[in-house]
């Protein structure tokens, strides 16, 4: 039910976005822009349809809604009212309100932050999912530019792994290289 809920508050929020702003109309169309093109190659997947933009919105939204599961994940050590304040508070921002359901990569970058926080907050060892993680971090890269500020973050996740000082860097830097 829960699911649910937060399926139909997604829509909700992707409802409310309105019509097709300029930068959005330039992503659903794959106009070049200055972002790198994944996310923008992902969208022209749904073109021709006749509900792309809808249904891109219900998509951005959904992502951003159902992210409440990772900030739950993180409380993991808080009370349970306090994670529950927490979700709550991650469903009522501001920045979920407004930018839930927009077909623009900043809630996608800031999804693609979160998950590199909860990365780093795991107390697992991360090291057989090294390979993933450069995946998702040329996919940020990739995303959208300003991804490249997680660079911190990151290569604190890499550190963190048991793996050679030289295969940390390369998990790290190639995805940076292949970008430049």
């Amino acid at each position: 039910m829960i699911l649910i809920g937060l399926e139909a508050y997604a829509v909700l929020l992707a409802w409310l976005q309105g019509g097709i702003r300029t930068d959005e109309a330039k992503y659903l169309l794959s106009i070049p822009y200055p972002h790198p093109p994944l996310a923008r190659w992902l969208l022209s997947l749904f073109d021709g349809f006749a509900w792309q933009a809808g249904a891109a919105r219900i998509l951005f939204a959904s992502l951003v809604v159902q992210a409440v599961w990772i900030v739950w994940k993180m409380a993991g050590g808080m009370p349970r009212l306090s994670r529950y304040a927490l979700a709550a508070a991650w469903l009522l921002s501001w920045g979920v309100l407004s930018q839930a359901g927009a077909v623009m990569m900043a809630p996608l970058t800031a999804l693609q932050g979160l998950l590199f926080l909860w990365l780093f907050i795991r107390h697992d060892d991360a090291t057989p999912f090294a390979g993933i993680i450069a995946l998702f971090w040329l996919a940020s890269l990739f995303t959208a530019y300003q991804a490249a500020l997680f660079f911190p973050i990151v290569l604190a996740i890499f550190w963190k792994m048991k793996l050679p000082a030289w295969q940390r860097l390369a998990f790290f830097l190639v995805p940076i290289i292949l970008l430049c």
